[in-house]
């Protein structure tokens, strides 16, 4: 028994390095099912162990094929324009929050960090403690769900909403503020 669980937690990372990599299925989901299938904290470790293999991966894939490795994922222009995003006056904080925010493609993120002439320890460090919030909570959820805790489940629904919302209610805002001030 305890082999097959090896195994199990050996086959996750994997399947989160490849949502990463290759990014065909919503990372949520993996991580969902990582809270389910191994608890709420192991889930998030094993998570955690796949999301960032992936996400160097996907940065180092960035550096070694430049554009050929994002062309088909995204356009130059936007590219240029995150580019901007993160060296003007503000420094690496916007690269943090997208990481931060709920329903960013952060797989997409680290293919564009990778265009960028950011440090890899930076990168590794923004993007994981920026991955936190939702990988905690959607593991927790998973946990919440496999043991049948709705208030679990309910909590981590709630928090993520209450992201949702500060992220709808600041976005107006903040696009304006970086419109008046697109060099910060």
């Amino acid at each position: 028994m305890a082999s097959t669980r090896r195994y199990a937690a050996v086959v996750f990372i994997a399947a989160q390095f490849v949502q990463v990599v290759i990014f065909f299925i919503p990372g949520e989901v993996t991580q969902c099912a990582g809270g389910y299938l191994f608890g709420a904290w192991l889930g998030l470790v094993l998570s955690y162990l796949g999301i960032t293999l992936g996400s160097l991966t996907a940065f180092a894939l960035a550096r070694l094929f430049e554009h050929r490795a994002t062309d088909w994922l995204v356009a130059r222009q936007t590219v240029r324009q995150f580019d901007r995003l993160i060296y003007g006056k503000s420094g690496f904080w916007p690269l943090f929050l997208l990481f931060v925010i709920p329903g960013i493609p952060k797989d997409l993120l680290c293919y564009i960090a990778g265009l960028t002439p950011m440090p890899v320890r930076t990168f590794l460090v923004l993007s994981t403690i920026g991955r936190f919030p939702g990988v905690f909570l959607s593991s927790l959820f998973g946990n919440g769900v496999a043991k049948r805790s709705w208030t679990v489940v309910g909590l981590s629904i709630g928090i993520t909403l209450v992201l949702l919302g500060i992220v709808t209610l600041l976005r107006t805002p903040i696009e304006r503020f970086h419109r008046q001030y697109p060099d910060l």
